[in-house]
Order: structure tokens, then C-alpha cells, then sequence
């Protein structure tokens, strides 16, 4: 199955089947949706899980949890541009948080912002049903072709 295949099937509710395991194990297969996608670009809608509200007034989500979130859709944006045989890992994680994540749904857009041979870079907005700017991450993503996991130097 190539990779928008794949992107396809979870875009049309194979969510728990065709996801890859990680996103799973995080159980963002049940609030995280693939909307659409194309080269370089991924569109999702997510709906955050109570069981990661930090307690007290508020409920704001947990804000790790909103980077794992944020890996995930830079994931479904990767596949859109991945070459067979071709790895990547994150290199890079970046969150700048401009408001609470106190809202039960949220608009995420994954875009690639430029490709070299070895890394990608890509920001990630999350955008609140009003359309305010919630957060935006950056990433760098480190690639392979010999489909080994890359290495980071020390």
C-alpha cells in the first residue's frame, strides 16, 4: 500500500486500523482526524481528551500532550512527501503556545515549509474554532534513504 493510500484510508475513518502505532498507543486515534492532504501538506481536526486536562479550574490541556498531537499530524504530512525505502525521525520540536488549550476542538494544519536532501522543516498550527492562532510548532525532520532509523551526532 503506498503512502496516500494509506493517508486515504485513515482520511476515511480506518483510523484504528492504518494508523501507525504510536499515534495509537497515544490514543489520538480517537480524537485526532485526518481532514485532507497533498504534497506537503496535512489538514486535521482535534478533538482533546479529557484525561489529559490538567486539574482545576480551566481544564487546560496538558502540554506535552499537545506536542505529541503536533508530531503526529507532522507524521501524516511526511507520509505525503516520503519516497519508498525513505525514513525519517524528529529532529526538532518546537511549541510556542499563545493561548490556553482550554477548547474541546481544534483546526491543525501541517505544512512543509522547505525540503533539503538529509532534513525537512515544517511548521504546525493549531487554529481554535474562532480561528485564533492557539500554538504553532515547528519541526525538522531528519531523513534516511537505506530505511534505517537516522542518527543524531552527540
Amino acid at each position: 500500500m503506498t503512502n496516500a493510500e494509506i493517508l486515504a484510508a485513515i482520511r476515511d475513518g480506518a483510523m484504528s486500523d492504518m494508523t501507525p502505532q504510536h499515534i495509537r498507543n497515544l490514543r489520538l486515534h480517537d480524537t485526532l482526524s485526518l481532514l485532507a492532504f497533498e504534497p506537503g501538506l496535512a489538514r486535521a481536526a482535534w478533538t482533546p481528551s479529557e484525561d489529559f486536562s490538567i486539574p482545576g479550574p480551566g481544564g487546560f490541556i496538558f502540554g506535552g500532550y499537545v506536542a505529541a498531537v503536533t508530531d503526529a499530524v507532522a507524521h501524516f504530512c511526511m507520509m505525503t512527501i516520503l519516497e519508498d525505502g525513505q525514513v525519517y525521525s524528529t529532529a526538532d520540536l518546537r511549541v510556542s503556545y499563545f493561548r490556553p488549550f482550554t477548547e474541546r476542538r481544534y483546526g491543525l494544519e501541517a505544512r512543509i515549509v522547505t525540503r533539503t536532501r538529509t532534513q525537512t522543516h515544517m511548521e504546525v498550527a493549531f487554529l481554535n474554532d474562532a480561528g485564533a492562532m492557539a500554538a504553532k510548532a515547528t519541526l525538522v525532520q531528519r531523513l534516511r534513504d537505506d530505511g534505517r532509523a537516522p542518527r543524531t551526532r552527540v
